[in-house]
């Protein structure tokens, strides 16, 4: 077998030895630098969309501050504005009453329950 020739050996070895020099040197100065490269680039790319992904996220959350601020002061100012209506109507509703009960004999209670019913009736209708 030509392969196990001790003559061919040193042939073989000095041809193994060369085109293992010679593809270390080419990969070396000419693929590797390539694939640094290009690993460089995909990490300074990711960088920036890390960064981007981290600036909408503040944004995102943000908006959502913004929006539970201003809805908490709404509901805060509807629910004082309620209030306000609903006393309001009591108060005229109390001196309603009692201009009805100075003109007319009517029943103080009656009067009270049918206003309060009255007044609860429209907002109901309103809604």
């Amino acid at each position: 077998m030509p392969q196990l020739d001790i003559t061919s050996f040193l042939s073989q070895i000095f041809w193994l030895l060369l085109f293992f020099w010679l593809f270390y040197f080419i990969s070396f100065n000419f693929v590797t630098p390539l694939v640094v490269q290009a690993l460089k680039y995909r990490t300074k790319k990711n960088n920036v969309a890390q960064d981007f992904i981290r600036t909408v996220d503040k944004e995102i959350a943000r908006t959502f501050y913004v929006y539970d601020v201003f809805f908490g002061k709404s509901c805060l100012f509807c629910s004082s504005l309620a209030q306000k209506s609903f006393s309001n109507i009591s108060s005229w509703a109390f001196s309603l009453s009692q201009k009805i009960n100075s003109d007319f004999s009517f029943n103080f209670n009656y009067l009270i329950s049918f206003l309060e019913l009255s007044s609860q009736l429209s907002l109901a209708n309103k809604k």
